[in-house]
């Protein structure tokens, strides 16, 4: 425990009355104090000048802490008889580090670095000095909210501490106290407290430590300051400073002596900034640079601040949060690896080769595959500048771009993106960042072929290890086949160490037993002896099982672990089944291993997985009995036991263990947890998308609330991705077991996936709504009723739309028809026809004005009149909202293929308009609800074609265009809804106008939407840009501009070459080039 500080301050308010030496007096007076040091406390203070203007300047006080003093009323020091001197000697040396700041200050390049002291007075029986205010503190860890903060403040401290060695001194008192902070500027601090200064002449010289006072503040001082070796003293002293400032900014304590050790460990985990991401870099270079700057030897420290200075910039970047880099993922060393060491020299040799950068390691499940991938990892981590272990789920392209497993720093999939362009995208960012770098992919569980996307993946320029239990002999790449481990002896220690104690010798007989009968198998003989350790089994009644079961001794060299390992596969499984029987494991532990075998090997976060089967602490289930505690002690007793994995807050289980655990029954107390399981999903999945409990739900947030939402879209998107991922893999473990089939907790899962899966999954949504639609008789499967049908057929009508495949689109619309007849609900039957109104939508193609599509036009009519009888008056659901929407896509379709019935349109118009009152303005701090809005939006857009067409009113179109943009601007999550909403209708009601130059910018303000930064590289917006880029020529063709239609030709070739890898290229028509360059064919070819 500390000395408690007892020095008493002059209070707020104070008066400093300070004598000249021409008698004049000036007099300061105490604001507050700002800070302490070993020997002054410092203040803000002020004065007022000839003008009568009050002036702030700060007061440093001499107060030594361990010189015992008193104030007395008046304010002034006295000091025991007996520590006179001592307070003497503390003010020579003030006065005398006075006299050298004053000189340093005015020698070239330390003014910038060196607070400007001002004067020296006498007052209060001791010494002030005043120095000019500068906004700012001092130092102290608050001030870094990031690594890059600790660095750069460090090495602002070594940049000032250089220009003090460059003339000649040594600093000697590095530490937080001592330095000061410009206020929001870390990249520059000030010095003070030069109390402590050495000429670096003196030492080189030998000269006598007694003129000096050799500072040696607690943990900031080196080992030759604290033992008072003057001769030893040097630039690498402030050296040991710096490094100590620095620790002490990311740990917020100051090194002891192990952390000076030179195989010192330095335990990332435990710093202020643990929970953060950084380059993988970045924690190779500082424990680096704490060895070389902390050591406790002299001589293994950095020998001057120039290194010093370098190395902390080099690690400046490496901190820098800014850019994107690629997150490695948590790869913990095996506990036991033994027998391994020929595989893993093989995996080196192929590392260091540069002939195939593509690694098939093959055998069968459990003989520890990827047990040895982790061990050479962890033997070689300082090699790679990142490593991603990822596990294969379902096909290259998913686990590429599932950021839950393959993370980025600020790169996420865009909500607007297809799972295609984001795979896209994120390759050429990978290619990026793996430019001249040493990187390793490794892709666990492999199952796949070889594809395209697999030879994407390689093109990236890592290596790649695909862990597998298939032979893959024709792929061309390198192929490494581990079997058993051969040496007995290895296996014997293998065992012991999963065991945690010796054979004993009574017991070895035994041992040679079990190896035999399980062939060498590594998980087998790690299971075996995990339930020894768990005091399970014995290691006799282990043998005795073995050989009661009748698992006969299959001869390894009898066995190709490959081709044969069906055969040998099924004896692992049972013994996996034995040992689950042997260990008399209770019903809870087989409720979460049952329910737990629904996710991906991939493993699921320990606390989400714990809340999911238990959402109400206070009320636990019945199958987790209470003296087993919590979900998280039970799982403590599986990971002991060896059936679960739990690393960096991981939950996963063993490929192999998994399979067994899946013939498991489904019981009954199984089947509660699904169902608590199923809802958890359910719930969290509706909450990422926004309308889960405890929002605001069917309202919009305040305007700043809106913007702060809006810039956080892209972590709400990844969080209902991540939870999709989950809920798709518990889908499609669960939907092969007929009992849960048989809860309706899957179906609603199953409803609540397919409702916000993104569309461009339209594969998977088409797939499994017919589990919903189609395979049962009644419609009982679907929750919300009538609704929740009605709302799936929609969404399946819409992908099948999308696709062009209309006849797909109009079967699933019959059906539709015959399962609202069923519920004989208007509503439904009203939605019904909107949906078949969206078809021959589809069907029509925008060709509203030939007369090709006239029946189909008059056919669409009719549905949407229909819709509206139906929703008119009924008052259930949405139905209002719906209601609205018909009237607005009638009056659309009324004027732009029945202008003839202009009055029917001003009557909509009327309908609709109560709906739209108290709409949008920007003053109001709350939007209306979302349905209001989206309603005031279609409304003024539609208006704004009523303008343009029927009454061609110019002004009455800016004015309610200028509206619907407000609303658009509010509501809208992406830029590319605006575009859609707005920029383009805008742009072509302006050109109707035939305001080609409005138009013009009004499409270009859409491509400056499409190029912002944070839409580098994202496919749809290049591919949006492009579009935007080809109606910008139609616009100046059609109003007769060829010379900015070339401008605009020699953009889009840019493009092209730009964006020829992501697949997005604008073909211009030769004879088009031909015309608009006017029969100039070689100036065509030059563009």
């Amino acid at each position: 425990m500390g000395i408690r500080d007892t020095r008493i301050a002059l209070k707020e308010g104070a008066s400093l009355r300070f004598y000249n030496h021409d008698n004049s007096t000036v007099t300061y007076t105490i604001q507050e104090e700002i800070g302490r040091g070993g020997s002054v406390i410092v203040y803000n203070a002020s004065y007022e000048d000839n003008a009568g203007c009050r002036n702030l300047v700060r007061i440093r006080e001499c107060y030594p802490f361990y010189v015992n003093l008193n104030r007395d009323g008046a304010g002034a020091l006295i000091a025991e008889e007996r520590d006179v001197p001592d307070f003497q000697e503390y003010q020579r040396r003030m006065r005398q580090s006075y006299i050298v700041s004053k000189e340093l200050f005015y020698t070239g390049g330390l003014t910038n670095f060196i607070s400007n002291t001002l004067n020296l007075h006498e007052a209060n029986n001791t010494l002030y000095t005043v120095s000019t205010y500068v906004g700012g503190e001092v130092l102290s860890f608050e001030m870094a909210d990031s690594v890059k903060d600790c660095i750069s403040l460090a090495k602002a401290a070594a940049c000032a501490v250089r220009k003090l060695h460059d003339k000649g001194y040594l600093y000697l008192d590095v530490k937080p106290e001592n330095i000061f902070v410009l206020e929001g500027i870390k990249e520059v601090v000030q010095l003070f407290d030069f109390d402590t200064i050495v000429p670096l002449s003196e030492i080189r010289k030998g000269g006598s430590v007694g003129k000096y006072r050799v500072a040696c503040s607690a943990g900031y001082a080196a080992l030759e300051q604290q033992e008072g070796r003057f001769g030893r003293l040097g630039k690498h002293t402030d050296v040991y400073g710096v490094g100590a400032l620095l620790f002490y900014l990311l740990f917020e304590r100051v090194p002891g002596a192990p952390d000076c050790e030179a195989d010192a460990e330095y335990p990332f985990g435990s710093s202020r900034f643990a929970g953060q991401h950084y380059q993988d870099r970045l924690f190779q270079a500082l424990p680096e640079f704490f060895h070389r700057s902390l050591a406790s030897y002299y001589a293994d420290r950095y020998p001057d601040m120039e290194q010093v200075i370098g190395k902390l910039e080099e690690i400046e970047k490496y901190a820098d949060t800014v850019v994107p880099f690629l997150i490695s993922s948590q790869v913990n060393c095996p506990p036991v690896l033994v027998g391994r060491e020929a595989e893993l020299e093989d995996l080196d040799a192929w590392m260091n080769r540069g002939e195939t950068n593509c690694l098939f390691l093959t055998g069968m499940g459990g003989i520890g595959k990827s047990s040895l991938v982790k061990k050479y990892i962890a033997d070689n981590r300082s090699r790679f500048d990142a490593v991603l272990y990822l596990y294969y789920n379902g096909s290259v392209r998913k686990m590429i771009t599932d950021d839950g497993q393959l993370r980025i720093h600020i790169v996420d999939r865009r909500k607007e993106e297809s799972e295609s362009d984001y795979f896209t995208r994120k390759g050429k960012i990978l290619r990026d960042l793996a430019a001249g770098k040493r990187m390793l992919l490794v892709a666990d569980n492999f199952e796949g072929e070889p594809d395209e996307d697999f030879r994407t993946v390689l093109d990236i320029g890592w290596k790649v290890i695909a862990v597998t239990r298939e032979d893959k002999p024709e792929t061309g790449y390198e192929t490494l086949r581990l079997g058993a481990i051969g040496a007995r002896e290895d296996l014997c220690t293998m065992f012991e160490r999963y065991a945690r104690r010796e054979i004993d010798e009574e017991e070895r007989d035994c041992l040679e037993d079990i190896i035999d009968r399980v062939s060498g198998h590594t998980l087998a003989l790690q299971l075996i002896a995990r339930q020894i350790e768990c005091s399970h089994i014995s290691v006799s009644e282990a043998a005795q099982l073995l050989k009661e079961r009748g698992f006969g001794n299959i001869a390894p060299e009898r066995v190709d672990y490959v081709k044969d390992q069906m055969l040998f596969y099924e004896k692992v499984s049972d013994i996996i089944s034995m040992l689950f029987a042997a260990g008399h494991m209770e019903d809870g532990e087989r409720v979460i291993l049952k329910v737990l075998s629904l996710f991906p090997f991939s493993g699921v976060e320990i606390n989400a997985f714990s809340d999911m089967i238990v959402p109400d602490a206070m009320n636990a289930p019945d199958w987790l009995e209470a003296k087993k505690g919590t979900v998280k002690d039970v799982l403590n007793g599986l990971a002991r036991a060896g059936w679960v994995q739990a690393e960096g807050g991981i939950l996963s289980v063993h490929p192999v263990v998994h399979e067994v655990i899946r013939q498991w029954e489904w019981t009954e107390k199984c089947g509660r947890a699904f169902a608590v399981l199923a809802d958890s999903i359910s719930g969290q999945i509706e909450a990422a998308e926004g309308k889960g409990s405890g929002g605001n739900e069917g309202q919009w947030p305040g305007t700043d609330i809106r913007r702060e939402r809006q810039y956080g879209m892209g972590m709400c998107y990844r969080n209902l991705l991540d939870w999709l991922r989950i809920a798709e893999s518990v889908l499609d473990n669960s939907g092969k077991e007929v009992v849960l089939k048989q809860r309706k907790e899957y179906y609603v899962l199953l409803y609540e996936t397919l409702m916000h899966m993104p569309l461009d999954r339209e594969e998977y949504i088409l797939e499994h709504a017919g589990k919903l639609l189609h395979e049962e008789s009644e419609y009982g499967n679907i929750p919300e009723g009538g609704e929740g049908l009605l709302e799936l057929y929609c969404r399946v009508i819409r992908v099948y739309g999308e696709q062009g495949k209309l006849e797909m689109a109009y079967s699933e619309l019959k059906n539709l028809e015959k399962a609202a007849g069923k519920y004989g609900s208007r509503y439904i039957s009203g939605r019904y026809y909107l949906a078949l109104a969206d078809y021959y939508d589809y069907v029509i193609a925008g060709d509203y004005y030939r007369g090709r599509h006239a029946a189909d036009v008059r056919r669409r009519l009719k549905a949407v009149d229909r819709a509206i009888r139906c929703l008119k008056k009924e008052k259930a659901g949405g139905a209002r909202f719906y209601y609205i929407s018909a009237l607005l896509t009638k009056a659309h379709l009324l004027i732009i293929a029945y202008p003839g019935r202009h009055k029917e349109m001003l009557k909509l118009f009327d309908a609709v308009k109560p709906y739209t009152a108290g709409g949008f303005t920007v003053r109001e701090s709350l939007l209306p609800s979302v349905e209001t809005s989206l309603t005031r939006l279609d409304y003024d857009v539609v208006k704004g074609w009523y303008h343009t067409y029927m009454d061609e009113d110019y002004e009455s179109m800016m004015r309610v265009m200028a509206d619907a943009e407000k609303v658009s601007r509010a509501t809208s999550h992406t830029d590319l809804r605006i575009i859609s909403s707005i920029v383009r209708p805008w742009s072509n009601m302006l050109y109707e106008f035939g305001r080609y130059e409005e138009a013009a910018e009004k499409l270009k303000e859409g491509i400056r939407m499409c190029g912002k930064e944070e839409y580098r590289g994202v496919i749809p917006y290049i591919r949006k840009k492009v579009d935007l880029y080809a109606c910008l020529l139609d616009v100046y063709y059609l109003s007769g501009n060829f010379e900015k239609c070339r401008e605009v030709i020699g953009v889009i070739d840019e493009e092209n070459l730009k964006n020829r890898d992501v697949g997005v290229v604008k073909v211009i028509a030769e004879d088009y080039r031909g015309e608009v360059f006017g029969g100039d064919m070689n100036a065509v070819k030059r563009q």
